[in-house]
């Protein structure tokens, strides 16, 4: 069975580790995993499921066209793999960050529904919100997959050679932040 994840993990600085697990995922059950944008827009390839993740990030398809433009070439694609293949998407955010508002987000959202065979969420919640904000047929296969851990990437250092690292004393404070900062 071929499988697409049309994104590019060198391009994603910190979703890249989720990309490549969930790659290594499917290769572990035998499947042929190929990643890829240029793979996704390439008529002559065929694929039995694309799992679609960050609809959202075909906005740099082509930076001299208005996201409109190429949002409409991804779903115009997307519906013609639908045609041929099982598409499912990850529900990683309910919304793109930044773009809450945006009419043209959430239609990308909803015809990325539109195209898909089944939906994968991280948590129970998710499948209410979704429903609550988009049109999702009733019949839409839907399962729930917690977000793994993380924790192949932690090392064994110690706390104090890990202060001694950053250049921290003992008597300062830590926080810890999960997540990623973004600037408005």
């Amino acid at each position: 069975m071929k499988i697409l994840i049309p994104h590019d993990p060198e391009e994603y600085v910190n979703k890249g580790s989720y990309l490549r697990r969930l790659s290594e995922a499917y290769s572990s059950c035998g499947f042929h995993v190929f990643n890829g944008s240029a793979l996704f827009f390439d008529p002559g390839q065929r694929f039995d499921v694309v799992h679609i993740l960050w609809p959202e990030h075909f906005r740099w398809i082509d930076r001299s066209e208005s996201a409109a433009s190429c949002f409409t070439l991804y779903a115009n694609r997307l519906s013609c793999l639908a045609k041929q293949s099982t598409c499912i998407w990850t529900v990683c955010n309910l919304v793109p960050h930044r773009h809450v508002k945006s009419e043209l987000h959430h239609w990308l959202y909803q015809e990325t529904i539109n195209c898909c065979s089944g939906l994968v969420h991280h948590f129970n919640s998710s499948k209410k919100l979704l429903r609550e904000r988009y049109a999702v047929p009733s019949n839409m296969p839907e399962i729930v997959l917690p977000c793994g851990n993380y924790r192949h990437m932690a090392t064994d250092l110690e706390k104090e050679k890990a202060r001694a690292h950053l250049g921290l004393q003992t008597t300062e404070t830590v926080f810890l932040f999960i997540g990623q900062l973004r600037l408005p």
